[in-house]
């Protein structure tokens, strides 16, 4: 690794003018990374940044690669809580590394692959993108899988997004109480004390559970009850009532849940100045922002001393370990880092490589859109940005 040089701090990620912020940092942060880094290590950032080197090339990935990755994290993530707690003692240690796997596939199958299946993106027809999205919908307790895409095509992806109907807007401001007009600090303190609620968790289960079971559609809902009534007589025929609730009792519920607030306070923001259902395609550019997980690597001057550089990549190094690459695997996974392009190419079938499709989308000036790309790097730092930006609007009259 070569920190010895000295950056150019004047080529910047965005505007030629634009001043150091969190959308437009005045160090390309990705560019540091291969500046300074082994290319071995530039496929494994990539995926966790969420975003390619200038140049880079592409790794071609497949819907059916997707599909498998969160079922891999899933199942393995069960296997090692189910085998693990028998055992007792220090086997008991696995019980957090099995969330973590299986938080991870379970999120992936709900936010990445149901929602394509929405799209009929995923498999070749319809109907298969439908039974799917439906399979889905019913294991990971979702809203049903077609009240979900009647909702999300033509509401979420039309121009009442972030509006009252939307259901961006129905989780943040309704469900989650984030108000618009309420300070930033105040955001941040209802958002600690949200992820900890019982209350949240519990109403928002509630719904969940709405939408699985007591849906408009008597077919969807005598499948759904067949089926966790089937697996429930398992778990009860086997006497696994504490591994089962270990193993995916918690994944699907409190975690799946505080996965889903986390990442629905960074994918929109509200448009400042306030100015909803105004020239559609500006606007929902406007709205959606990438954030890419990372930061720029350590830039010091060429005659820092050997503590000073090692202090600043072990720091740079723990930072990309314990805050970003958890927030990729437990928040932010699959297409979401990039859901900027997916608004401006809802129908792309080339999600499944969502990183250089985004790229070559921005580097092709994204035709047809006239608000450029923007970005955010970092999970809480994207949060922050909605936060001000939603402390600006009007608050909702009573």
């Amino acid at each position: 690794m070569n920190s010895n040089h000295d950056f150019d701090r004047s080529a910047t990620a965005g505007p030629p003018s634009a001043a150091s912020t969190p959308d437009f940092p005045m160090l390309d942060v990705r560019e540091t990374m291969k500046q300074d880094l082994p290319e071995f290590v530039q496929p494994a950032l990539t995926w966790l940044t969420g975003k390619p080197y200038a140049g880079q090339k592409p790794f071609h990935r497949n819907a059916f690669s997707h599909i498998l990755s969160a079922l891999a994290a899933l199942g393995v993530g069960i296997s090692l809580s189910w085998l693990g707690l028998p055992l007792g003692g220090s086997t008991l240690l696995l019980e957090p590394a099995s969330w973590v796997l299986s938080t991870n596939g379970v999120r992936k199958l709900r936010l990445t692959i149901m929602h394509f299946c929405a799209h009929n993106t995923v498999l070749t027809s319809r109907a298969a993108n439908f039974a799917l999205g439906e399979a889905i919908s019913i294991l990971t307790l979702s809203l049903n899988f077609r009240q979900y895409q009647r909702q999300h095509i033509r509401i979420h992806h039309g121009p009442k997004l972030l509006q009252p109907v939307d259901e961006t807007h129905e989780f943040v401001v309704n469900s989650g109480g984030f108000k618009p007009g309420m300070s930033v600090p105040a955001l941040w303190q209802h958002l600690w004390k949200t992820l900890f609620s019982p209350v949240f968790h519990l109403r928002y289960f509630g719904q969940r559970l709405r939408g699985c079971f007591l849906a408009d559609d008597p077919k969807h809902n005598a499948l759904a009850l067949a089926v966790w009534v089937g697996i429930l007589t398992l778990v009860a025929l086997t006497h696994s009532w504490l591994a089962f609730g270990l193993a995916y009792g918690v994944p699907v519920t409190v975690l799946f849940q505080m996965s889903s607030l986390l990442q629905n306070l960074v994918e929109h923001r509200w448009p400042v100045p306030p100015q909803l259902g105004q020239k559609p395609r500006r606007e929902r550019g406007e709205l959606t922002v990438a954030v890419f997980l990372g930061e720029a690597t350590p830039q010091l001057p060429a005659d820092a001393m050997r503590l000073q550089k090692a202090l600043a990549w072990t720091l740079w190094t723990l930072r990309m370990l314990f805050y970003h690459l958890p927030a990729r695997v437990l928040v932010m996974m699959g297409d979401i880092v990039c859901h900027d392009f997916h608004h401006r190419r809802p129908g792309s079938k080339d999600w499944p490589n969502y990183s250089f499709a985004r790229q070559a989308d921005l580097e092709a000036g994204s035709p047809g859109w006239p608000e450029p790309y923007q970005e955010t790097w970092g999970l809480l730092e994207a949060i922050d940005a909605t936060f001000k930006s939603l402390s600006q609007q009007p608050p909702l009259e009573k």
